[in-house]
């Protein structure tokens, strides 16, 4: 049965995914090549936090529903990882994107 930490991780892992290598139709790339020609640092601090988040939800070694009483920093970290993620995607891609 999944747990709420491998649904996080899959979802994490398929944002990557269509972040670093979905085709867009010109036969490679993905978002993160749109963003790279926008702005670099922006690309490369994307990239950072989706691996960030991987290895904090990986470090969190047990089901996120039970890491919140059983290792409450570990929890805090993930969350945290996550949290940073989202505005990275929202605010800092959605605007290299929009140019």
């Amino acid at each position: 049965m999944p747990t709420d930490t491998s649904c996080l991780q899959v979802t994490v892992v398929g944002s990557r995914t269509v972040n670093r290598s979905f085709d867009l139709g010109g036969g490679s790339g993905g978002l993160s090549q749109l963003v790279a020609v926008a702005s670099k640092p922006i690309d490369d601090h994307v990239c950072a936090a989706f691996r960030e988040t991987e290895e904090r939800l990986r470090a969190v070694g047990m089901p996120i529903e039970v890491a919140l009483d059983a290792q409450p920093g570990r929890f805090s970290s993930a969350v945290a990882a996550v949290a940073e993620l989202r505005h990275v995607i929202d605010v800092e891609m959605v605007s290299a994107l929009a140019g």
